[in-house]
């Protein structure tokens, strides 16, 4: 209970202290069953795009872009890639708006400065200047320094937000503009207690300073004021930027699930006590909390309650197959939550024979059937992950593919999404 209390004094001193100049009003919040007083920014904080939010974004389907690791095959994200994912062309040659929404993604950090190729290592998860943006990937968790790589990957002028933004500048000469901004989402990293998550027993003090002050992340009010620096310097560097066809609706929990302190499994991100007040600072300053779960992830549906705005569930049943697909879909309609499609270049007939394009094709339709006779079209947000491990974006190769069948699955999906009725709630 103390430890709740104390967190969100840290928030409101840090929002007083580095905003000296904006207004404030205290605002009572009720947490882990106790009410205390959140000193909370008024909208003379906020930049242009989040005045006088008071509701999260409208959201009809966005799509995961993952970008910013140097040793991805397809890391950068510039207009000619945006494009595949901002408007597409009918059978009939028509072009249309597709995506409405992005979420910008990285799980890894590499620091070019000391990464060299790792082939031969006796442990190829400790392999220096890789590092782990969230748990379960390579031992070391990232630095300052990868935190800080990542808000100028995204916030580039051609590259990432600036790609898009061109994109959709692009797109709205020949369509005219679309009915609302294209909104994008920024992941943030795990603030992961240790320098090697998995060693209890190696550093907490591993991630650098913020104003002078070396945080230790063995306190929760350190691993908030970490969130609360990369949160700022996006938003900052988004104000900056001043791009004028997108817009920034908040920031993504990047670990999959939030483990309660009374469950016993192994959780090296041990983010449950930092959700709520991460989102209670984000509703101050008028942006909002998205995650997606994977299917059987604890706390799945606790997120709510934590003040997620945002909760889709990934079925997990294009790799799997089986009973993932109706699985996921009772926890969806039980829990409230929204359906994310998973599908990648094994589902075109381009690439039968290297995969069993048959499967996974069918396993990728069987999204879209279970949307449409579950209800969940046109009356929940989706979102997509389309995962591409070629230098070749996935949908060029899926727009380009000369097979029949995989133009035919290609019109579905871009119209699955286009049409999606969700698309008048925009407006």
């Amino acid at each position: 209970m103390k430890k709740a209390i104390s967190i969100l004094m840290v928030m409101a001193a840090m929002v007083t202290a580095s905003c000296s100049k904006m207004s404030y009003v205290e605002v009572p919040v009720e947490i882990h069953d106790t009410t205390v007083v959140l000193v909370e920014a008024i909208d003379s904080t906020r930049y242009p795009w989040e005045q006088g939010r008071d509701a999260r974004p409208a959201i009809s389907d966005m799509v995961l872009c993952y970008g910013g690791s140097a040793i991805r095959k397809s890391t950068d994200w510039p207009a000619s890639r945006f494009s595949e994912y901002v408007s597409y062309k009918d059978a009939e040659g028509k072009e249309h708006w597709l995506f409405d929404s992005f979420l910008a993604l990285e799980w890894r950090y590499v620091d070019t400065d000391i990464y060299r190729d790792g082939s031969g290592a006796s442990d190829p998860l400790d392999i220096p200047g890789k590092y782990g943006l969230t748990g379960g990937h390579d031992y070391r968790s990232a630095p300052k320094k990868g935190w800080q790589y990542m808000i100028d990957f995204w916030c580039a002028e051609d590259n990432g937000f600036g790609g898009l933004d061109k994109a959709v500048a692009d797109a709205a000469a020949r369509l005219g503009n679309p009915v609302a901004k294209r909104r994008v989402v920024m992941f943030l990293p795990d603030p992961l207690k240790n320098e090697y998550y998995t060693d209890k027993k190696s550093s907490t003090t591993y991630w650098g300073e913020v104003d002078g002050k070396t945080l230790d992340f063995s306190k929760d009010s350190d691993r908030l004021i970490a969130y609360r620096w990369y949160i700022d310097e996006v938003r900052a560097k988004f104000a900056e930027r001043n791009f004028r066809n997108i817009e920034l609706i908040g920031f993504y929990i990047l670990a999959e699930d939030i483990k309660h302190p009374s469950e016993s499994y192994t959780d090296y991100a041990e983010l449950y006590d930092l959700i709520e007040p991460l989102a209670n600072y984000l509703h101050s300053v008028g942006e909002f909390l998205y995650w997606i779960p994977y299917s059987s992830a604890p706390g799945r549906s606790r997120g709510w309650d934590l003040g997620i705005d945002y909760i889709w569930l990934q079925p997990n049943y294009y790799e799997h197959g089986s009973g993932y697909m109706d699985t996921a879909i009772s926890r969806m309609i039980n829990d409230g939550l929204g359906m994310e499609i998973e599908f990648d270049r094994k589902a075109f007939f381009k690439f039968d024979g290297q995969y069993d394009a048959t499967l996974y094709s069918n396993r990728f339709k069987s999204y879209l059937d279970k949307a449409e006779s579950t209800g969940l079209y046109g009356t929940k947000p989706f979102t997509y992950y389309i995962m591409t491990d070629t230098p070749t974006d996935v949908m060029e190769l899926f727009r380009t593919s000369g097979y029949g069948k995989d133009k035919e699955l290609y019109q579905r999906f871009c119209s699955f999404v286009a049409n999606n009725p969700l698309k008048d709630s925009l407006r």
